[in-house]
């Protein structure tokens, strides 16, 4: 289950919902005298096991849809190299595959983004709108979202992501 989720209330409102849990009793309390203060942290932290149910991406979509825009985010047409030649992009969800949104792990539900659009994308602070263009939360249009030839975007999917951000036509 997710730690946190957003959805649009009944009033039309962005709401967030988190899931809370009960910290373990033997950890230390923050001291709150001097918020300036670093955490003392711990140089030997305990290990736990635990059960995780999580959804399984499946790699070879997400590589494909980088491979086809070259690793060069479909937004900022930034193109991170990294030495030996490679280079770093990320295979962002349109529609996230977690719940309660359960979108699908295929090629036209992903796009390639760079580390910090992907985390815009992700929080609603772009969105694309029917136009193709890219706009922020005032509305501000960025640029476009830049296509590859073969990689067919699910227009379903990014309406939905702009509708559920909030963003109004």
């Amino acid at each position: 289950m997710a730690s946190h989720y957003s959805l649009i209330g009944v009033d039309g409102h962005l709401v967030w919902q988190f899931r809370l849990e009960k910290l373990p009793d033997d950890t230390p309390a923050l001291d709150l005298a001097d918020p300036s203060a670093p955490p003392a942290g711990n140089p030997h932290p305990r290990r736990s096991s635990g059960q995780v149910q999580r959804t399984v991406r499946t790699t070879a979509v997400s590589e494909w849809v980088k491979r086809k825009h070259n690793y060069a985010c479909q937004v900022c047409r930034v193109i991170i190299e990294l030495p030996a030649g490679r280079r770093y992009a990320e295979g962002a969800h349109i529609r996230p595959l977690g719940r309660p949104h359960d979108g699908p792990d295929v090629v036209e539900n992903v796009l390639c983004l760079c580390p910090n659009d992907h985390v815009r994308f992700d929080n609603g602070l772009i969105a694309v709108t029917k136009a193709g263009t890219v706009v922020n939360r005032q509305g501000v249009v960025i640029g476009k979202l830049h296509l590859a030839s073969g990689h067919d975007v699910d227009q379903v999917a990014l309406a939905n992501h702009y509708q559920r951000w909030g963003y109004t036509p």
